[in-house]
């Protein structure tokens, strides 16, 4: 959906013990539908997505060692 009449917010998304990036959330609207609240918006999604990792106790793997 990318392109010149869309809009876009990202938000990193890490590993909430290692603090390792896991991901990136995008939200992505037509122009006209996008809006100021995009960007907190995604932060939130992202902190909710963090936030359940860990209640769900996300153990390491190859890709995240704990240091």
């Amino acid at each position: 959906m990318h392109g010149r009449n869309t809009r876009a917010s990202e938000c990193p998304s890490a590993t909430p013990i290692t603090r390792k990036l896991r991901g990136v959330l995008n939200l992505t609207a037509r122009y006209d539908d996008a809006n100021h609240l995009m960007p907190p918006y995604a932060m939130l999604a992202a902190q909710e997505i963090e936030q359940q990792l860990y209640l769900h106790g996300t153990a390491p793997t190859s890709v995240d060692s704990i240091e």
